[in-house]
């Protein structure tokens, strides 16, 4: 009886997302009462309109929980929903990946996180330190805030550390100089590559944190780049963008339609924030046909992998004490009926 649900439930929606243009993918891991690991995909996409999220598999994991093999899943599960040719890119991910390698290929600022990982470490070890900084950030009429260490796995952590430090550098020097330490202190030249770092990773922090809300689709229809408000020499990226924007409007390939397009898209005012880039998209579908199907493969990421995290929000019910000798596939089927 689950079974034959199952494979109902699943045809039909495999039916429903091959009338999409594209899909994203979460996933999420748990691990049973008899020590099974589970691993679960969602699939996300814009059908008629509307934000739409599917289950497409719950499959045991007994091998290593690496990316590679996480991967391996997933396309696995592609094939098996004809989802192949409609994976979408995951933005935060590549923006992450980008920031991660900019900072590691950046002289000098591996030695200054060293260093400020140090400070923050012995401050926040040592009950003595800690109340000297907070002493002299009083005296100093400076916000009395915990200094930010980085984690590894959150390139964002790293900006809001230099930054946090940034902020608290007189009080957090005047504090070291009355405390018994040789800890090897941020030179000038450290803190004026940490302000120019902490400058370029703004508008990167701003657009993470714009992603991870749960709630909001993002992005808006269009908003003024953060980079924009920076001094003039600080423009390389909008610079960069907007010549390969002109020479791909040149572009041979490009036709006249799509150049017309484009054009009334950009001359169109914003969105205001409170709107919504699905019910815009939706609404001017046959004014900008071609950017309509562009909107729908982007729009479609998730902002949070919530909606997979929920999968198994209420797992320990259904592989319980009393249910321990579930097969996986049974588990699996359980999962997928909740589609209906």
């Amino acid at each position: 009886m689950v079974e034959r649900r199952e494979v109902e439930e699943k045809e039909k929606a495999k039916a429903a997302l091959q009338n999409v243009d594209s899909v994203s993918l979460t996933a999420d891991m748990w691990t049973s009462i008899n020590m099974d690991a589970y691993l679960a995909v969602t699939c996300h996409a814009i059908h008629a309109g509307e934000l739409s999220t599917t289950l497409v598999g719950v499959r045991p994991f007994p091998i290593s929980h690496t990316a590679e093999n996480v991967a391996g899943t997933a396309r696995e599960i592609l094939r098996e929903w004809a989802l192949e040719e409609k994976h979408a890119v995951c933005l935060a991910h590549a923006l992450n990946l980008i920031v991660k390698k900019a900072m590691d290929a950046t002289p000098g600022l591996d030695n200054i996180r060293s260093k400020t990982r140090r400070m923050i470490t012995y401050f926040k070890s040592s009950t003595t330190a800690k109340e000297k900084l907070q002493q002299i950030q009083v005296q100093m009429g400076r916000p009395v805030t915990k200094l930010i260490i980085e984690v590894d796995t959150r390139w964002n952590s790293t900006y809001e550390m230099l930054q946090r430090f940034y902020e608290q550098r007189d009080a957090a020097a005047a504090a070291l100089t009355t405390l018994p330490t040789d800890l090897d202190l941020l030179t000038a030249d450290d803190f004026e590559c940490a302000s120019e770092c902490r400058k370029i990773l703004s508008p990167f922090h701003a657009a993470t944190v714009e992603l991870s809300h749960e709630k909001r689709m993002h992005p808006p229809k269009r908003t003024r780049h953060p980079l924009q408000q920076h001094s003039q020499n600080q423009l390389l990226l909008p610079k960069l963008l907007d010549r390969d924007a002109e020479e791909a409007r040149a572009s041979r390939n490009a036709t006249a339609d799509a150049i017309v397009e484009v054009q009334r898209y950009l001359s169109a005012p914003p969105l205001e924030r409170s709107q919504d880039p699905l019910v815009y998209w939706t609404t001017n579908k046959a004014r900008y046909p071609n950017l309509h199907h562009l909107a729908n493969q982007y729009l479609a990421t998730p902002a949070s992998s919530v909606p997979c995290e929920r999968v198994f929000s209420k797992a320990g019910e259904m592989v319980s004490k009393k249910r321990n000798r579930l097969k996986p596939s049974t588990v699996e089927n359980c999962f997928l009926n909740k589609n209906a």
